[in-house]
């Protein structure tokens, strides 16, 4: 009987010590996981700070030397400086840097928010092809201007619950890829109900075209389709959009093949 007694017992403990092992394989896998999130999530920072410096320098960069060049022609006493058309450009590049400083901290301040589950969605009750032709109305001649020349099709009024200013900064983003990539030619943007309570916003451009293998990635932060050295921003521009999309219930794709064009849905 004493035996038996310390067989039990040497079978309990046994057992708890396997009980303990697992825990602490459970434990230790745990920390990795833990780990490894945390030196993604540093490299992740990292990228950003690297990727923001760099196109914050940039505007900024170029605004300084215009006031320098202003600054210097002001001090040889050269009358030409304030001639209309040199005060023109230099109000115009001036504007377009500001516009591109003010695009940049925006897209900062909405990765934080997301960061930290706290990007808010007033949804109003508006009509969606109202706001689209709005949208696109202010971009025209931006469009124009790049070679990609906007053409609206809406045949009626979808109305619903949105975010106004979001829903206006998704049809911004895809507007302004349209225009890096569209490659100078036109852009067709269709708006159109499809099933019940369903609204469909597409974007197609006649550019560059997405390799099938990074059309997911370029959802992704800090992802673009082509080289960085060749477009500037921070590569947040789609995954923003992809994030105010979500916290409307919808859903974002993109079809495209090289060399003839994407059509952002």
């Amino acid at each position: 009987e004493e035996l038996q007694t310390q067989q039990e017992a040497l079978k309990n403990a046994n057992e708890e010590l396997e009980q303990q092992s697992r825990a602490l394989q459970e434990s230790q896998t745990k920390l990795k996981s833990q780990q490894s999130e945390l030196e993604k999530a540093v490299q992740i920072r990292d990228d950003f700070m690297a990727i923001a410096s760099h196109e914050l320098k940039t505007p900024l960069a170029s605004l300084k030397l215009q006031t320098q060049l202003f600054q210097r022609c002001r001090a040889k006493g050269d009358s030409n400086i304030y001639s209309p058309e040199q005060v023109n450009n230099l109000v115009d590049q001036s504007e377009k840097q500001a516009s591109r400083l003010i695009k940049l901290v925006d897209d900062m301040l909405d990765i934080t928010r997301i960061s930290t589950g706290k990007l808010t969605i007033q949804k109003e009750q508006i009509d969606f092809c109202t706001l689209t032709k709005e949208a696109v109305e202010r971009l025209k001649p931006s469009m124009i201007q790049a070679g990609t020349p906007p053409e609206f099709i809406c045949a009626e009024r979808i109305e619903g619950l949105w975010d106004r200013f979001r829903i206006e900064q998704v049809i911004n983003n895809l507007l302004t890829n349209a225009m890096r990539y569209g490659n100078k030619k036109p852009v067709t943007v269709l708006l159109e109900k499809v099933g019940s309570g369903v609204a469909r916003l597409s974007v197609k451009d006649q550019g560059i075209g997405i390799p099938k293998e990074a059309q997911e990635r370029i959802f992704n932060r800090f992802e673009r389709a082509v080289d960085s050295k060749q477009i500037s921003g921070l590569g947040l521009g789609l995954f923003i959009t992809q994030q105010i999309v979500k916290s409307h219930g919808g859903r974002i794709w993109v079809e495209s093949e090289v060399g003839k064009g994407s059509t952002f849905f």
